[in-house]
Formats: C-alpha cells, structure tokens, sequence
C-alpha cells in the first residue's frame, strides 16, 4: 500500500480489473489484499468493441469473481476496473456511467465503484502502490510518477501524431524510413530490409508506398523487427533504438523534477524505476541501451521488475477507503 492509504476495516471483499485490449482480469480479495479468487473475459476496451459491450464484460468478470468466491456482490466494498481506451476522461466517464447503469438493470450492487485508464493500475500495481517511475514503451508511450501524497505526475502519451517517442510506433517509422533511404541510395544498407520483405511484402517502393498509404499498414509492426535486428548487429537499427532511448530516459529527467524531493529519495533510498510495454519488458537492445543510459544520467534512480500485476494494482486502489480522494494524470483530484 501507497504511504498514508486508509484500508477498509470492515468486513467485505474489493475487486479489481484489468480490461485490455486482449482480454479483461478480474481479481477478488479480502480486505487484507489476499486474493481469493480470479476470473477471465475477453477484451473490454470500449474503444474496440463499443461501450455497451465492455460494460458486459466487466459486469460478467464482476459476477464471476463473486461466484468463485462464493460471495454475493453485496459484500463487495470497492471495485475498480482499469480500461484500456479510457484515458480521456470523458470516456472514463461514459464507461463509468454505462457500467453502473447496467448493474443497477441486472441487480448487482456497486457500493464503492470507479473506472481508472488501464495505465493508471499498471502504475499502481508496477510501484505495488508506492512512490516511484514507470515507462510505458508499446505501441504508444508515456512515463508516469507517484510521489508520497500519491499525486500522478505524467509525460508523453501524446499519440503518434505529435508524441509516443521511444515506442513501437515511433521505432517502426524510423525503420521504415531507413528501409526507404537504403532503395533510394541514400542510407545505409540494414538487414531490416530483408527482414521486412519476408515478414510484411515491403521489398520495394511500389509495395511500400501502397502498404502504408493504401492498406494503413501499422508500422510499428515493424518494431519486433528491430529488436532482432540491432540483436544482430544490424548499425542502423541500433541507431534507431539508441535514438529511442535518448527520448524516454528525457521522460525520466522531467518525472524526477516533478516528484517532491522527499519522494526523491525517501529515508535515503534511490527512486524505483519499472519498464512496462513490449518494447521494454523483456531484456533486449533497446531496454539495455535505455538502462545503461539511465545508470550514467540519474544515479538516484534504481531500475526494478513490476512487483504486481495491473489487476492488482486495480485491487490497492480498490482497497482504500471509498471516500478516499485519488488525483488524475494531470495532477488534480478526480
């Protein structure tokens, strides 16, 4: 639990989700944080399957998780259910009200009940609900920190037409982009060029023009590719990613001077660091260039693995107090 956090004394079960685009994860816990029980979904990003179809499947993993812990909904104290595709809050909102409005229509009571971006518990779960930084580096990408009032600082996530520097996309475009200069004459050779015919067609400039200006093809497909590539030995794919890493460890530079200086280094100890997302998670070029950059710029900082699961960051923010106010990404109190 996050310092100065209230849990609830009485009685009762808390639930929290993790709907992704993927599939939805609903955890059941006691008061004290142990989970009891787990139940599944498909996805429930409203974004996708449209907001009517989302609250179903939240409201089913909600049922379920009751029903393998033998309990009714009644005795469930807070739930919190973090929603890829609800970032903004105005469709934070709308999933909120369209979850609520369909429980009250199938009987199941929400005491305590709040829909949070699926960002927001990865956080919380990541830190295992105490200060500290999270880079997010999938197909988009954003850093976070939490200080010591549990104030949410953020930096990027400005979408792939103005942001997501040092993501999937971003990587993808630039491998692109050097594929293209290397048919004109005017980069170097990389084996991404190979490596993309094989895997998407894009062997010329007929085919690549018409991929991503005909089909929409999502360059940061492309992106796994660089990873195998600069794996390899491949000079301009490692380019591409140093490149990357230098943009996101400038995400880490702005997180450090937003948190309180007590959230710096509490009782002396460094920063903690989580890497989230595909592009980070698993050890790699790019995750080792962006932590050997990290060391160099900010010895305050200590990289670590995720200590729990989104889910459960879902259940810490549920286990609060009700009433307990929580801050969005922006900083102020939702």
């Amino acid at each position: 639990m996050s310092p100065g956090a209230t849990l609830m004394k009485s009685e009762g079960y808390v639930i929290g989700i993790d709907g992704g685009g993927t599939k939805t994860l609903g955890l059941i816990a006691d008061t004290h944080g142990k989970v009891l029980a787990s139940a599944a979904g498909g996805t429930s990003n409203p974004q996708v399957i449209g907001f009517d179809k989302a609250s179903q499947v939240v409201l089913k993993v909600i049922k379920e998780c009751c029903r393998r812990a033998k309990c009714h909904p009644g005795h469930v104290l807070a739930v919190v259910v973090g929603l890829a595709g609800a970032g903004r809050e105005s469709d934070r909102q709308r999933a909120e009200i369209g979850i609520r409005k369909l429980a009250r229509k199938k009987n199941v009571p929400l005491r305590s009940f709040r829909v949070e971006s699926d960002a927001r518990i990865a956080l919380e779960g990541a830190l295992g609900g105490e200060p500290g930084l999270v880079l997010i580096s999938g197909t988009g990408s954003i850093g976070f920190a939490k200080d010591d009032r549990g104030t949410i600082h953020r930096v990027g996530g400005w979408g792939r037409a103005i942001g997501d520097e040092g993501s999937g996309f971003a990587v993808g475009r630039q491998a692109v982009i050097a594929i293209a200069r290397y048919l004109d004459g005017r980069g170097e050779p990389t084996i991404l060029t190979r490596l993309a015919a094989k895997a998407f067609g894009l062997s010329d400039p007929q085919s690549i023009i018409s991929k991503i200006y005909q089909n929409h093809f999502d360059v940061s497909c492309i992106a796994p590719l660089v990873l195998k590539a600069a794996g390899e030995g491949d000079k301009v794919s490692k380019k591409i990613l140093v490149e990357a890493s230098l943009e996101l460890a400038d995400h880490v530079r702005v997180l450090l001077k937003k948190l309180r200086p007590s959230a710096k280094s509490p009782h002396g100890k460094k920063t903690r660091l989580v890497f989230l997302g595909g592009m980070l998670e698993r050890p790699n070029y790019f995750s080792r260039s962006l932590t050997k950059r990290i060391n160099s710029l900010f010895p305050s900082v200590q990289i670590q693995s995720a200590r729990k699961s989104p889910a459960y960051g879902a259940v810490l923010l549920a286990l609060k107090r009700p009433n307990h106010s929580t801050r969005n990404h922006s900083g102020r109190r939702a």
